[in-house]
């Protein structure tokens, strides 16, 4: 960890009382509310997550939209103080309540029981660079993603992970250059973490271990997708009816 974000961690977390972090160095996880927590990942570069067990699915998306948008707002100093005080900011003008009975106080820190996975499709003019699909199987291998990626015209390509690993590959992708290029479909949802690979779609095609693999025609994609039960995906990508 370089000098200036262990400067950004030793003062979040000196900000915070004994109930409101739970460590597992090098992670950490920070409450912000009752029963919602930021898990924090700053082992190389700033990754963070939002986990709530009582939280309703949308309430979840909203609060992953937030955290993304806020993230890519921090300034280069002190990023983890900063985003934290928005958050928390946010929460205070627009409180959650919770999605079940009992006591929210009592919750376990999410991080220990489930996992957000995501789920992207791009669309591109086109697919054709050697460079580029090469770069798509070295990170999904490098970020443990399963990906789908159909090179031609049009180029698709089709991933699923661990959201934190998802949004680094969704960043790289963006930096390439592109003709042009298309995110048509962004979902996450949470899942229990003891055996969360079952639950990646992808994996009914791709097999139990993350890599890349490429198809060659929109029908073995089409295909590949209905096996994947993401058959809805790949319509709502297309822009077709079902």
């Amino acid at each position: 960890m370089q000098q200036s974000a262990h400067d950004d961690v030793e003062l979040v977390i000196s900000s915070l009382l004994d109930e409101e972090l739970v460590r597992d160095d090098p992670k950490f996880d920070i409450r912000l509310a009752p029963g919602v927590w930021l898990a924090v990942d700053y082992t190389s570069r700033l990754r963070c997550n939002i986990h709530g067990d009582g939280l309703s699915r949308e309430k979840q998306e909203a609060l992953t939209a937030l955290l993304t948008r806020l993230l890519n707002e921090q300034p280069a100093e002190l990023p983890l103080f900063s985003l934290l005080n928005d958050l928390r900011a946010w929460l205070v003008d627009h409180p959650l309540e919770a999605d079940h009975t009992g006591s929210v106080e009592e919750a376990a820190p999410p991080c220990t029981t489930t996992v957000t996975l995501k789920t992207v499709l791009f669309w591109s003019h086109h697919l054709k660079s050697t460079i580029k699909r090469k770069d798509i199987h070295a990170f999904s291998s490098e970020l443990g993603l399963w990906t789908i990626a159909r090179p031609g015209y049009p180029g698709v390509i089709v991933s699923e992970g661990k959201q934190e690993d998802l949004d680094e590959f969704i960043r790289r992708i963006k930096a390439m250059q592109w003709k042009a290029l298309t995110v048509r479909y962004d979902e996450v949802h949470t899942v229990a973490l003891d055996a969360w690979t079952e639950r990646v779609s992808l994996a009914k095609v791709i097999g139990p271990k993350p890599h890349a693999i490429e198809v060659e025609s929109m029908s073995e994609l089409s295909a590949a997708m209905d096996q994947a039960s993401l058959r809805s995906v790949f319509l709502s990508a297309m822009k077709l009816q079902q």
